[in-house]
């Protein structure tokens, strides 16, 4: 008697039982309890049912059958962020897609990190990749996925600025302005 694999999250439903039944009788296999969701540490663990034959004259049989729990498919995808030329980078964050059972953040081991090229110096307009990694998990397989940080230009403002005087009747060309550029501070 075989079950075939589920993928954590699921339940015992979705594996269909198979087997040679000599006489060879339809009918169907059904789990004492269809609900349970094994973990992937319950790869293995034998479970119960009944097999109730479409023909009056045989009586139910109780089966056993291992079923063996994969992981499930978790994707944890850097979010794309924004900084300008010559900022420190913020903080990166992550959106998670594929988390089963009511499962958070939680569930996973590790440390999350990322990898990024960015530096305060990295020219305005670059795309630079945001990698997250440094997780794991016992009932999921993650793939992670990269975001992207773009690189705005910076603003300048002028402070200090000051004008020559002029007299009555003179263009505002004749005045030299002065003063000093400097990045904006948001």
């Amino acid at each position: 008697m075989t079950a075939p694999p589920i993928t954590y999250g699921r339940t015992l439903a979705s594996s269909t039982v198979t087997a040679t039944v000599d006489p060879a009788l339809p009918g169907t296999f059904v789990w004492d309890d269809a609900s349970v969701s094994p973990s992937v540490a319950d790869s293995g663990t034998v479970y119960r049912g009944v097999f109730h034959p479409d023909v009056e004259d045989y009586a139910d049989v109780a089966f056993e059958a291992a079923v063996t729990v994969g992981k499930a498919p978790l994707t944890v995808k850097a979010n794309d962020a924004v900084v300008e030329y010559g900022v420190k980078a913020p903080a990166f964050s992550v959106s998670y897609t594929g988390l089963v059972k009511g499962d958070t953040a939680a569930a996973l081991k590790g440390k999350l990190g990322f990898d990024c090229a960015y530096t305060m110096t990295t020219k305005a307009g670059s795309l630079v990749d945001i990698i997250p990694n440094g997780m794991t998990a016992d009932n999921y397989e993650i793939a992670f996925a990269k975001g992207v940080l773009t690189v705005n230009k910076r603003q300048l403002v002028m402070v200090g600025v000051t004008g020559a005087a002029i007299s009555y009747g003179e263009t505002l060309a004749a005045s030299v302005l002065a003063g000093t550029l400097v990045p904006n501070v948001a």
